[in-house]
């Protein structure tokens, strides 16, 4: 009669290791085996071999409940038919080839282990010799691919705990018979000792000082490929105590994994174990190591890794890929083009977050809109400050950082605690809820955590801190990578895109089907992977020796195996340098896709990370066709996770038009590095671009002795007409490149990151450091810029703001027409001729001042007070002053023009001291529960979105640029209405036609005066207030066939550039500064070119009502970085413009063109005299 093996752990019966009652040991194999002596029949079932915490729904061994579907006997499981008992004997099996092997190495192996516990002599059993193993191909399984091969492995690893015998070498090598416990005569060529494995030398010291330097180690995985060519694919290195062992092939991975114990080891991260030990916080799986760390993946693999955790949070991931696809659709259909040219790299950061936080903690973030919250910002940042600190720090030994890195530490605590913060707030969100009552529906990972009460909440705290920090950079450099690699190689794209289409209905009925239905996609992934794994190397700790290309290494070693030179091995990967998603349909490639881990420790998030991209990008490329102009190879860079230096830019067009090409025909796949195939014009160098060439110290001389560049608007220009519509110079380091098309300006701004930087304005920036101030939107850049400019567009550039300060601009352009009226009683002659100029400053400054400050300074009267007069001479005086200052390096300017800084400070602190009375009795009226009028200032206080000292930075810049800016564009409009009486008496009938609409509502200006407002754009088409508009550019870009290279190498570290705060100094990356390029984009000349505008040097308003001009009327910016004060500039100049028409009409005897005159703006150089008379 057959005999029931009994489990290793317990004297239980295997059948009944399913109950927690009777086993001990929950991770390993229990096999339903029945073995029988010689000459009689085995009887043998299969079933799911891995226990689950939750042991009691594995009764009915369902691999549902399994908590690791990789590591369960696929074809054991009840999700499909069960085998049907087999009946063997000791002739030979009944059953067909292609499973014969398989099941007589399993009865073999269950011999094994019958009598390795029952034997008397054990140790001296001999081990028959395997059958080669069967290639069954690739069996399928709910929504996992899995193949014989792997169980087999798995199978044998668990014999191997059951036994607990490990063999020398790898089991399907075995020569022979050999006694158990035996070391001798196995293998032909003995194991050399450790000693003489290659050994990869270097200069402690010089290393050490060489990370301090660079604060990191971006170069590791070139150093370590380097290494692997001279040395070959075993070598060795030490760390302190530590000895390191580096391997590259898939073999070796093959025998790592197969070494494993059930308690894989590897190295703690010690800055983050710093923190977890600092803020006495417990650490989660990515830090533990052993019994500590196997409970807590037992319980956390049903919920993270299980098909049926997977198949709850597949449709919460579906519906933010949904959303994603959305927010793009809108944005490339409200371009004027049709298609989208962006750096996605932060929108598909923001997805991957988006739908990360969804799944562990059941909540939207919302950070696929435009308008992200204030906690999305921080967290953001805080998650780009843990990964740049920790790689500052990882390398080095905490006893020197604690001393040489003591900012990046608290740089990094910070972090820490922001990313605690927020993983805390929302655990005890889900907390309060599932208190109130128990959900029916899933809510997410910690949800269920915390239902089941499996682990305590400082452990789900401590994990869910590791799953919401690891899952975000992990998944969206895959995407952005795997984006570019199919716009590089178009025909993949078509084929995956067909695939999706073949695929949309069953995905759509269910999203789950994606990990089925997509071959080709999740081929592609794998690839790119290959090309760019996330993780630099997987290791281990050696739990027992092994041996590694004939080399002894022993227990306690710690194994490094480098993924990026795994995925560029030849012999392993034939033409490496091809992108080839089909390399992975071909054939099964055993240990040669890495990149989530293997094993029991493999990456706890992979299905997760799966699931995100392959939703997102079968959503993205059913629907979109992505290009680039890039065909250059991105450079990767390692911090922490390996990551893109700059990231591509990319181009969404609709996927309209559908090629014929099926994928299985696919041949056009590009070898990485190769650039004529695809594209017909190859981008040229940067240096390739005109240069225009200028003498630096003539040019400082010429601007000493002219107190600026009056005439830089034409030099630029005459440069374009020159060099053509693009060309570069310098200043210092700083490489500029000018451009003045209105297809270049869109490029830019397709490129823009949702921070994009400028170059700041150094005599501005130095008085705010000299006094102690802050600075404003104008003068600021990256995080700090976009907090204030989200609390600032509200009240100045919404609707409902531009509904309540239309009214005040309105009450100070009547009493403009009322003073203008006085004048003409007071004059004999029923007209008069002014200097327009100054009477427009002063209302420019009366309505800005009314509507900032909620405060009349009565300009507009005859009679001025002293400080009304000494008000305007300021800001007159910072306008010379900036100019006079702004293109020397500040160096020099200290020595040569020391009173002109002295007049330059004076100016800005009367208007600071002006501005900041003013914030004070705001502050005190709202103090004492005083009602208010309506003005900024007082919006700002009552919702104190911002500090007193943010309300008064961005206060003082919106007053000093609301001048001038205004009162320009007011006096060439009506001299150039003055030169064509015509147009002047359209726009006259068309204002006296809305004279009544907008007597009874001031905001209809801004949609009955259409002619108006297009003679408003012509006059700022022929004399822009800025002279160009520039970008730091975050991501490199191709401009005229020509490659202009990124200004800022990190976007995320933008606002850390010293560059930015000092434009003038040198960008040396040895020093650690950034280097950048600066794009001006000339309005100037823009305005001028002949073909943007026909007969350029007209006059002529109506161009501008005849058809939609994209990226033609800039003279307020663009993007998410225009003018603040766009629409009060805008209502400002239409309110008085349409009160000075309807009444008078203006008439001038000079003909010729009135030159423009740089002086931080262009103004007219002289301003042109202009006679009212009455319209009657």
């Amino acid at each position: 009669m057959a005999q029931a093996l009994k489990c290793h752990e317990c004297s239980t019966t295997t059948g009944s290791c399913y109950n927690p009652r009777s086993c001990s040991d929950k991770s390993r194999y229990c096999l339903t085996t029945w073995y029988a002596p010689p000459g009689q029949p085995t009887l043998m079932t299969r079933t799911c071999g891995f226990t689950c915490p939750d042991v009691l729904q594995n009764q009915n061994h369902s691999k549902a409940s399994c908590c690791n579907t990789d590591l369960c006997n696929s074809t054991d499981c009840s999700t499909r038919p069960p085998y049907k008992q087999e009946e063997y004997n000791n002739s030979g099996p009944r059953l067909n080839s292609s499973k014969q092997g398989l099941l007589r190495e399993k009865r073999e192996i269950s011999a094994l282990l019958f009598l390795s516990q029952h034997s008397p002599h054990a140790d001296t059993v001999s081990v028959p010799r395997p059958h080669p193993p069967a290639d069954f191909g690739e069996m399928v399984l709910g929504s996992w691919s899995y193949t014989a091969t792997d169980r087999r492995e798995e199978e044998v690893m668990a014999l191997r705990g059951k036994a607990d015998v490990w063999l020398a070498r790898p089991w399907q090598c075995l020569q022979g018979t050999r006694a158990l416990g035996t070391t001798a005569a196995l293998a032909p060529n003995t194991p050399q000792p450790f000693e003489a494995i290659p050994q990869y030398s270097r200069n402690r010291w010089l290393k050490m000082i060489q990370i301090l330097r660079e604060q990191g180690q971006e170069n590791l995985h070139l150093e370590m490929h380097q290494a692997f060519q001279e040395l070959g694919p075993i070598f060795r290195y030490s760390i302190g105590r530590t000895q390191i062992v580096s391997l590259m092939l898939p073999e070796d991975a093959e025998k790592v994994f197969q070494a494993d114990s059930t308690q894989p080891c590897r190295m703690t991260l010690e800055p983050w174990v710093a923190h977890r030990e600092h803020r006495g916080l417990g650490r989660g799986l990515f830090l533990l190591n052993g019994p500590e760390w196997h409970f807590n993946r037992l319980r956390l693999n049903p919920n993270v890794l299980s098909p049926k955790a997977v198949q709850k949070f597949v449709p919460m991931v579906d519906m933010v890929a949904r959303d994603f696809l959305e927010a793009l659709k809108k944005k490339v259909f409200q371009n004027a083009r049709g298609s989208l040219t962006m750096d996605a790299q932060q929108s598909l950061f923001n997805y991957s977050m988006e739908a990360s936080n969804f799944v562990i903690f059941g909540e939207r973030l919302g950070l696929l809109g435009h308008d992200l919250s204030p906690g999305s910002l921080k967290f953001i940042h805080a998650l780009h400050s843990m990964f740049k600190t920790t790689t500052q720090l990882m390398f080095l030994p905490r006893s020197l950082t604690r001393w040489t890195s003591t900012q990046v530490w608290k740089e990094h605590f910070e972090a820490w605690d922001v990313i605690s913060e927020y993983a805390n707030r929302c655990i005890r969100k889900v907390h309060q809820e599932l208190r109130l009552g128990n959900p029916q529906t899933y809510s997410g990972i910690v949800a269920e955590l915390i239902a089941q009460g499996a682990l305590s909440l400082d452990a789900i705290r401590a994990n869910s801190i590791e799953l919401t920090a690891g899952s975000v950079d992990t998944t969206a450099f895959p995407l952005v990578m795997t984006l570019f690699e199919l716009a590089r190689n178009p025909d993949v794209q078509q084929a995956i895109r067909q695939e999706s289409l073949a695929a949309e209905a069953s995905i759509a009925a269910n999203p789950q089907r994606a990990m089925t239905d997509l071959p080709l996609l999740r081929a592609a992934l794998k690839e790119t992977l290959r090309l760019y794994p996330v993780g630099g190397f997987l290791e281990r700790l050696l739990s027992s020796d092994l041996v590694l290309h004939n080399y002894h290494v022993p227990a306690g070693t710690l194994v490094l195996l480098y993924l990026y030179s795994l995925g560029r091995n030849p012999s392993v990967f034939p033409r490496p340098e091809r992108y080839t998603p089909q390399r992975w349909l071909e054939r099964k490639r055993s240990f040669q896709h890495l990149s989530f881990g293997f094993g029991v420790r493999q990456c706890l998030g992979k299905r997760l990370a799966q699931v995100e991209m392959l939703l997102l990008l079968h959503h993205v490329l059913k629907s979109f066709q992505v290009e680039t102009l890039r065909q250059e190879d991105v450079q990767m860079v390692y911090r922490f996770i390996l990551m893109p230096s700059s990231s591509p830019l990319l181009t969404f067009r609709p996927a309209d038009v559908w090629l014929a090409r099926p994928w299985q025909c696919l041949c056009g796949t590009r070898a990485l590095g190769i650039t004529a195939a695809l594209a017909p014009n190859t981008p040229q160098p940067f240096e390739a671009i005109p240069q225009y060439s200028r003498n630096r110290w003539l040019k400082m001389i010429q601007i000493l002795r002219e107190q600026g560049r009056e005439n830089l608007h034409l030099e630029m220009h005459q440069a374009f007409q020159e060099l053509g519509p693009i060309f570069r110079y310098s200043i210092g380091r700083t490489q500029i490149v000018s451009v003045m098309l209105p297809e270049d300006a869109e490029k830019v701004f397709q490129a823009d990151s949702t921070q994009p930087c400028r170059m700041t304005l150094e005599p501005w920036v130095a008085h705010r450091e000299h006094r102690g101030l802050r600075c404003g939107v104008f003068l600021l850049n990256g995080p700090e810029w976009r907090f204030n400019r989200l609390r600032l567009n509200p009240n100045m550039l919404s609707p409902k703001a531009v509904q309540k300060f239309v009214p005040m601009v309105d009450m100070a352009a009547r009493d403009f027409l009322e003073a203008l009226k006085k004048k003409m009683r007071m004059n004999a002659h029923g007209s008069f001729s002014i200097d327009f100029h100054s009477s427009v400053f002063n209302y420019t400054i009366e309505a800005s001042h009314f509507v900032l400050l909620g405060e009349r300074l009565g300009l507009l009267g005859h009679d001025l007070n002293s400080g009304s007069l000494k008000f305007i001479h300021a800001l007159h005086s910072i306008f010379k002053t900036t100019t006079q200052l702004m293109f020397l390096p500040s160096g020099l300017t200290r020595w040569t023009s020391n009173r002109v800084w002295k007049e330059n400070f004076e100016s800005w602190d009367f208007i600071a001291e002006h501005v900041m009375k003013c914030v004070k009795n705001v502050y005190q009226e709202s103090a004492k529960g005083r009602p208010q009028s309506w003005s900024v200032i007082s919006e700002l206080v009552a919702e104190d979105a911002l500090p007193m000292a943010a309300i008064l930075a961005n206060c003082l810049e919106l007053i000093a640029g609301s001048v001038d800016t205004t009162a320009v564009p007011l006096v060439m409009t009506l001299f150039e209405l003055a030169r064509n009486p015509d147009v002047q008496q359209a726009i006259r009938q068309e204002s006296l036609a809305a004279e009544t609409s907008i007597a009874a509502n001031p905001q209809r200006a801004m949609t009955d005066l259409p002619l108006l407002q297009a003679a408003l754009k012509e006059s700022l088409r022929l004399y822009p207030v800025a002279m160009s508009l520039e970008r730091i550019l975050s991501s490199d870009l191709v401009l005229h066939n020509y490659y202009v290279p990124a200004g800022v190498s990190d976007p995320h570290s933008a606002t850390n550039c010293p560059v930015l705060h000092h434009p003038k100094e040198a960008a040396d990356p040895a020093l650690g500064v950034c280097p950048q390029t600066v794009i001006n984009v000339s309005l100037y000349s823009l305005g001028r070119n002949p073909s943007a505008f026909p007969r350029p040097e007209c006059y002529m308003p109506q161009r501008w009502l005849e058809r939609k001009r994209s990226f033609q009327h800039l003279s307020f910016g663009f993007g998410v970085r225009q003018c603040l004060g766009k629409r009060l500039a805008q209502v400002e100049m239409l309110l008085l413009l349409h009160h000075v028409l309807k009444s008078f009409k203006v008439e001038t005897k000079e003909q010729s063109d009135v030159p423009m005159a740089y002086r931080f703006v262009l103004v007219p150089s002289p301003s042109p005299l202009l006679t009212f008379r009455p319209a009657s």
